[in-house]
């Protein structure tokens, strides 16, 4: 809109250049396009977009007042009146969301890759909801967006952090000395429109398992199929074994990480003598066989909806290039609503 306005400026040959007015239009102009260029960036450089975000809205604020008194659009008690309501009811929110200094419980590391963080219960939350995360002895500033992957009666909270950046590396180093952190959250998701079916598809590529974590536990009179895949074998240490006193959810493990024919074709033999023997499958201990390639979502999604052809939700987190493969095959339904959470 702001750009929109600018453009109407020069249309009408209206001042755009000489005078405060003009240059304050410009300067938020300017804000809005670095804002925009932050959020692509959030997945990568999510300090950046988080730090930036917060200081190009304190300088657009002050702007946008001067602008309108400049050009007698409104006088500040207007324009003040029109600021102060939304950055009150966001300072509120902000408020009720922020918990610091939460004791933790425990931390360990489930595998060389992944720490469990465990820490004492402080909000109400639900299935699927995530949080943003400070640990001062890492970094007073930094907060980082974490799912919660415990149940909502649990005693305690607990989170899934995978070992990706150098704050993440710093805690794998400290993460004996660590006392306690600063929570912001929790933070609704798409995944609490899982209510709305009685029959879901669940799909996660690599860490992006962790919102499902607890979703996958406990849901009742729900047709579930949970379709993971990683190209990394310790993401499947986090894949939570099925309850079958609540309900048995079908899952379907597609391991990408072994690219050489001839490797792929010896662990397949030897997988197979394991599950004929055992009933579980070796690379993961499930009583579910894992498929050493990528999923042929033509087959996986014909295969699920030919037997019930009902309302679906369909829920993903992992990478945005596998969410464009499954949209695009998803056209191909018409009962099937999609959910995203990509990075």
């Amino acid at each position: 809109m702001a750009i929109v306005h600018t453009i109407g400026h020069m249309i009408y040959g209206l001042s755009v250049f000489n005078d405060f007015a003009a240059i304050s239009g410009w300067l938020m102009n300017l804000i809005i396009v670095i804002n925009i260029v932050f959020i692509l960036l959030k997945s990568k450089k999510f300090n950046l977009f988080y730090y930036g975000h917060i200081l190009l809205i304190l300088v657009f604020i002050p702007l946008l007042c001067l602008h309108s008194v400049f050009t007698r659009y409104f006088g500040f008690p207007e324009i003040w009146l029109i600021v102060l309501l939304p950055s009150l009811l966001y300072v509120y929110v902000r408020y009720k969301r922020y918990h610091p200094k939460r004791t933790v419980i425990t931390g360990y590391q489930i595998t060389e890759n992944i720490i469990e963080l465990s820490f004492e219960k402080v909000i109400d939350y639900e299935r699927g909801q995530y949080l943003y995360l400070n640990i001062p002895n890492i970094s007073k500033l930094e907060y980082h967006p974490f799912s919660i992957v415990s149940m909502p009666l649990d005693s305690n909270m607990k989170v899934i952090i995978n070992n990706v950046g150098d704050w993440t590396t710093k805690l794998f180093e400290n993460i004996n000395d660590i006392t306690y952190i600063n929570i912001d959250g929790p933070i609704r998701s798409k995944l609490e429109n899982i209510v709305k079916y009685k029959k879901i598809i669940l799909i996660a590529s690599g860490i992006g398992i962790t919102p499902f974590i607890s979703t996958l536990r406990g849901l009742i009179n729900t047709e579930v199929h949970f379709i993971f895949t990683s190209r990394d074998q310790y993401h499947f240490d986090l894949i939570p074994t099925p309850d079958n006193n609540v309900g048995c959810p079908r899952y379907y493990i597609h391991y990408t990480g072994v690219k050489n024919t001839n490797d792929k074709n010896y662990i397949e033999n030897i997988n197979n003598v394991v599950f004929e023997e055992f009933g579980m499958d070796m690379i993961t201990g499930l009583e579910s066989q894992t498929i050493l390639s990528r999923p042929n979502w033509n087959r996986l999604f014909y295969q699920i909806n030919s037997h019930n052809r009902c309302r679906t939700g369909v829920f993903f987190t992992g990478s945005s290039n596998v969410s464009k493969t499954i949209q695009k095959e998803l056209t191909k339904y018409i009962n099937f609503y999609y959910y995203e959470d990509t990075f």
